[in-house]
């Protein structure tokens, strides 16, 4: 359930209208954390993901090749070879609008983060399409 509070907090934010302007919403940092063996390797990940335009650019490339998951090398950032990242747009009244991502480890449980990005990502939509 951890998961699906980062996700309601990302949403609050969201409706709030925090994200405006580029911004990205990172959290869970200590769980991702948890999931690596090695505390350079954490440290390198988590500096990585202080960099917003870093990130932006990442989530932009991956649904621009036109995939909703890139695992290791497939980042393009050398720092996440032992990531992966699962991403899903999301639309406001028809109109892209941004994109729902989740990093964790190449050995995360693909289809949970494949089928839970894509709810968020659709119910985000919904929910700021109605108001």
């Amino acid at each position: 359930m951890a998961g699906a509070e980062v996700a309601r907090t990302a949403l609050l934010g969201l409706l709030a209208g925090h994200t405006e302007g580029g911004e990205v919403y990172v959290g869970g940092a200590s769980r991702v954390a948890a999931a690596f063996d090695a505390v350079t390797q954490v440290s390198e990940v988590l500096r990585v993901l202080e960099q917003q335009y870093v990130v932006v650019t990442l989530l932009r490339d991956v649904i621009d090749r036109g995939l909703n998951v890139a695992i290791g090398t497939e980042t393009g950032i050398e720092t996440l070879a032992e990531c992966a990242v699962v991403v899903a747009p999301y639309e406001v009244n028809g109109e892209p609008a941004g994109t729902i991502g989740v990093l964790g480890p190449t050995r995360m449980n693909y289809p949970q983060a494949i089928a839970t990005v894509a709810v968020v990502s659709r119910r985000l939509g919904q929910s700021l399409t109605e108001g």
